[in-house]
């Protein structure tokens, strides 16, 4: 599903997507990515705008934004740890 940020807009007022995951971007220090949960629950990223790269952010209050701009009041933020 290569969807970009005017896309989900649509598929969230149309009640296709069920949540959204603010993860950090791998192997990217400080950056960040949403993954989009559909209705059957497969999550897939973001993407940027005519892209089929994931859309990666450099803070995550950027990427709160966009989920915000999307239509989604709460969204949940994955913390990956070091070891």
């Amino acid at each position: 599903m290569n969807v970009d940020l005017a896309a989900c807009k649509q598929l969230f007022a149309y009640g296709a997507l069920r949540g959204a995951v603010v993860t950090p971007y791998p192997m990217t220090d400080g950056a960040w990515n949403i993954l989009i949960e559909r209705q059957d629950r497969i999550l897939e990223p973001l993407n940027g705008f005519r892209k089929t790269e994931p859309k990666i952010y450099k803070s995550l209050n950027a990427a709160l934004a966009d989920a915000a701009r999307i239509g989604f009041k709460e969204v949940r933020v994955q913390i990956n740890q070091a070891a």
